[in-house]
């Protein structure tokens, strides 16, 4: 089974519905698809109509009880033809806070890879929306992915938040010693717009191969199909968004051939690691990196167009290595939400 994490850390980039309709368009193509629910507040959910009032067991279940099957049975719902869903809800954020749980549960940063290895036979590809966040969650996603998909918005404010996130991800490729893939997908793009074309350009000057061939293009029916509950892709075909989708389903589809369905098991944190849940130590500040752009050069080279491209314009990000393992742990107290018995429904039938 491969595994793809749809992350930034910042929200409002088209995160969720991209990792919505990508598993969507990925079950049209006959792929046995999972998608996984890693964001608290549980918009995948809402996106394919899942009535929350029905939800015997979610993410938060699995992760404290990843080999149980009877979990597993409860958690995964069949929403259409080869595509099931791992629900999200609130108890995923206490589960990951300083009085959550996560972090004193054994190898508490490779849970929802463990889980995901019981289902290897079940699935063809598994779609990890994750949260808006980073911590112990964020690391439990990349751990068990083989790629990360970063949605961009092409403005200023959410190409900065995405070169953190990239430099984020690099951060831990390199602490645990694995071959994670990234790749980008533009989103929320206006064509024509003399800034969004630019930095999409930019994009594609930084990350080549790695960015997706179509930009998703704002449009105004996945909104409409959000309140509806279904993919845009199947609200409206014909529309723009909906077209960049498909362009994007395909590249992926490509791509997945060369991901390992197995990958090698992570090291553990090291033994230092400082006890801290869900903070994201990001070592010396942007503005105290040796560098780091002053803010009249920044604004010069927004001035200029970008046109020394995207690295150069954040300095010395890769300095994150430096700082310790973001992802540790403290003394922590669960919410169960599970505790109902017998199989889960096959399938759903209307909204919440």
């Amino acid at each position: 089974m491969r595994t793809l994490a749809v992350m930034n850390q910042k929200g409002g980039t088209g995160k969720t519905t991209t990792a919505v309709t990508l598993a969507a368009l990925l079950a049209q193509r006959s792929m046995r698809t999972l998608l996984i629910d890693l964001d608290p507040q549980g918009h995948a959910g809402l996106a394919l109509a899942v009535p929350e009032r029905r939800v015997l067991a979610t993410i938060t279940d699995v992760l404290r009880s990843p080999e149980d099957p009877g979990v597993s049975g409860r958690a995964i719902w069949s929403v259409r033809p080869n595509l099931s869903l791992v629900p999200s809800g609130p108890t995923l954020a206490a589960l990951e806070s300083g009085a959550g749980g996560l972090a004193n549960l054994p190898g508490r940063e490779r849970r929802l890879r463990t889980w995901r290895t019981t289902l290897a036979d079940r699935f063809d590809v598994c779609v990890i929306d994750c949260s808006p966040s980073i911590g112990l969650l964020t690391f439990n996603a990349l751990v068990a992915s083989g790629a990360v998909i970063v949605p961009i918005e092409t403005s200023y404010f959410a190409l900065r938040g995405a070169e953190r996130q990239l430099a984020m991800i690099d951060s831990v490729r390199r602490r645990t010693h694995s071959d994670i893939d990234t790749w980008v997908v533009p989103t929320m793009h206006v064509p024509g717009e003399i800034p969004a074309e630019k930095i999409l350009a930019s994009l594609q000057r930084s990350h080549a191969s790695r960015v997706s061939p179509a930009a998703i293009r704002r449009d105004p029916s996945v909104g409409e199909a959000q309140a509806l509950g279904v993919p845009v892709t199947e609200h409206k075909p014909e529309a723009n968004a909906s077209l960049d989708y498909q362009v994007l389903a395909d590249w992926v589809l490509g791509r997945l051939s060369k991901l390992s369905s197995t990958m090698p098991a992570p090291p553990s944190p090291p033994a230092d690691t400082p006890d801290h849940v869900g903070t994201f130590q990001r070592g010396p500040s942007h503005s105290a990196m040796p560098g780091a752009m002053s803010r009249a050069q920044e604004l010069a080279g927004r001035a200029m167009g970008f046109t020394g491209g995207i690295r150069p314009m954040i300095g010395s990000m890769h300095e994150f290595n430096s700082a310790p393992s973001p992802f540790a742990g403290g003394a922590v107290n669960g919410h169960d939400v599970g505790g109902a018995d017998g199989s889960h429904p096959g399938g759903i039938d209307g909204g919440s």
